[in-house]
């Protein structure tokens, strides 16, 4: 059997300031006897943590959300929902649907783990869903487990409530080459005992081709589905597509294409992307270049530099950018948040360049792209040798800490140290 349906969405947003974004759309479904659904969004930074996120839909649904972050990486969020009577978009009948949600991590040396914690309430024209859900996981070394408990609460008669519940459990493990083997199931602890298993085995390639070869087995309907996925990474769009086949030969698959593009009116650049969506974060484009003549300004003929690897600090961790096309580019910035940045010496070119500042902040915008141009100067080189008296005789000071540091009162220049060789000498470049 072949079935075919369409689906478009265009939207078109606007950010009004660094705190308020609005955007309208269309949504267009070829099945449906309505087939084009308008709407009204918006997103607005509250306060520092806080952040809302509105959707206005009359004859489909609409939406209101609202989320916190915190630094240390708590997070915490409430949606509440409300549906149109459109059979399309509102099969189960809902009349609005509540939900909150809580995730704790926790750091114990190089293990990761993480708490969560949700609930929700779903209220339809007949009666009423609840349920609660409660999700430990981690990494441990090359093994991520997760084990998932839920428990629901349905009462859709108005009368009578069925209570049911269920736990998920999965377990990831690295394996050579690259590859990641993923293996989950689920247990019904009222009826049924086990529901169903799958396994995954998959790995990326070249950063840019991602390949999954998955293996599920239903055990109540006795029935089993193995395919493969496929996902490529462009630049500016990511390519989804599934091809499975059940025993009973029967073959489905399914084909996505989503991406976005990004323009700054600051640099004057267009920034692609595979993710669907940059509204909200900001973005930082860092432009290294050689101040030949130390004036701290970019002058036609100076060079720019391309290679290299800028280390960046903020209250939500480190990472490392390398350089691409235009820059340096750090994408998905967080709005508000201050981002601190070293351009690392030993991976130029040439050992002689050094950055005039061994460290800057910038502060990321929502939808905005901020452009920084670093300069570096040519330094130069010192050798010396370190060398002591005993009983007069000379002998080579090895392994000891030589530092050498900018006069008391430059603006200019950090401290700097090497250690003396076997031969007492050390040497600074730069």
């Amino acid at each position: 059997q072949r079935m075919e349906e369409g689906y478009g969405n265009a939207l078109v947003q606007w950010g009004v300031n660094s705190s308020l974004t609005l955007g309208t759309g269309l949504d267009y479904y070829e099945k449906t006897t309505r087939k084009f659904h308008p709407m009204l969004t918006a997103t607005s930074r509250l306060t520092d943590i806080l952040v809302g996120d509105f959707i206005l839909a009359p004859s489909a649904w609409s939406r209101s959300l609202l989320s916190v972050s915190w630094p240390s990486s708590v997070s915490a969020s409430v949606r509440y929902s409300w549906y149109a009577r459109n059979s399309f978009y509102n099969p189960r009948n809902l009349r609005s649907e509540a939900v909150a949600s809580v995730s704790l991590p926790i750091r114990a040396g190089s293990r990761r783990f993480s708490v969560d914690l949700s609930g929700r309430q779903s209220l339809l024209a007949t009666g009423r869903q609840r349920s609660a859900q409660v999700s430990f996981g981690g990494q441990i070394g090359i093994f991520s487990p997760r084990i998932t408990h839920r428990r629901v609460w349905d009462n859709i008669s108005g009368t009578d409530t069925r209570e049911e519940a269920y736990t998920f459990a999965s377990m990831g493990v690295r394996a050579p080459g690259g590859w990641l083997l993923r293996g989950s199931t689920r247990y019904y602890h009222f009826d049924s005992g086990f529901r169903d298993a799958r396994f995954e085995f998959s790995r990326r390639f070249y950063r840019g081709f991602w390949l999954q070869i998955f293996y599920e087995r239903t055990f109540y309907s006795n029935t089993t589905f193995a395919g493969l996925q496929f996902v490529l990474y462009f630049p500016f769009t990511l390519i989804r597509t599934i091809v499975g086949a059940s025993e009973t030969g029967g073959l489905r698959s399914s084909q996505s294409v989503n991406g976005s593009i990004g323009y700054s009116g600051e640099t004057g650049d267009f920034y692609f992307d595979h993710l669907s969506s940059r509204v909200g974060f900001g973005g930082i484009v860092v432009q290294p270049y050689v101040d030949a003549n130390a004036n701290d300004i970019h002058d036609p003929g100076e060079e720019y530099i391309t290679k290299g690897r800028l280390k960046t600090t903020s209250l939500f961790g480190n990472s490392y950018v390398r350089y691409s096309p235009g820059g340096f580019l750090l994408e998905h910035t967080l709005p508000f948040e201050e981002y601190f940045m070293t351009l690392e010496p030993q991976f130029l070119d040439n050992p002689l360049w050094v950055p005039r500042f061994s460290t800057f902040s910038v502060i990321s915008e929502p939808n905005r792209f901020r452009q920084v141009e670093i300069p570096l100067i040519i330094g130069g080189i010192v050798r010396g040798r370190v060398t002591f008296n005993l009983g007069g005789v000379e002998y080579d000071a090895e392994n000891l800490t030589v530092t050498i540091a900018p006069e008391t009162g430059e603006k200019h220049g950090f401290p700097k140290t090497a250690t003396s060789f076997s031969t007492g000498e050390f040497e600074f470049l730069g």
